[in-house]
């Protein structure tokens, strides 16, 4: 089939979830199921992810999947449930101030998210690759 990856990229996959989305619902009482579809970065002073300072996120609730064609089955991000849909401007700051409270709750370490995997990088061939989380010594946990 057309769908199919030559790879299997989801099955050695540790579960993980987009702590930034997870932040917008928390800091603008978005709906439980929404999720981001494109953002772009506002401000930033480099390349890297750490340089980041502002970043816009755009999306909404998705629930009607696309029913032809070569994408049938997949979220159709153009029909986005009405009241939903939202652009969110979110500050790497406020967001890195939030991750302990987020930790706190949870008891789970923000960098690999309580798999005591930390990501390393994807490649078409493996992946997405890990290691061991060198903020928690593959814990879990957070530190003290």
């Amino acid at each position: 089939m057309a769908d199919e990856l030559p790879f299997a990229v989801e099955a050695a996959s540790p579960a993980r979830i987009d702590l930034r989305t997870e932040y917008m619902k928390e800091r603008f009482s978005l709906h439980p199921d929404w999720e981001w579809h494109s953002f772009k970065v506002i401000d930033h002073k480099g390349k890297r992810l750490e340089d980041w300072e502002f970043s816009s996120y755009e999306g909404g609730v998705f629930p009607n999947l696309i029913t032809r064609g070569p994408r049938k089955g997949r979220k159709n991000y153009r029909k986005p449930m009405p009241g939903t849909e939202g652009t969110y401007v979110v500050g790497d700051r406020e967001f890195k101030a939030w991750l302990p409270t987020w930790e706190a709750r949870t008891g789970k370490c923000s960098v690999c998210q309580g798999t005591g995997q930390e990501w390393t990088g994807w490649s078409r061939d493996a992946g997405d690759r890990f290691k061991d989380c060198a903020r928690c010594n593959a814990t879990g946990k957070p530190p003290a």
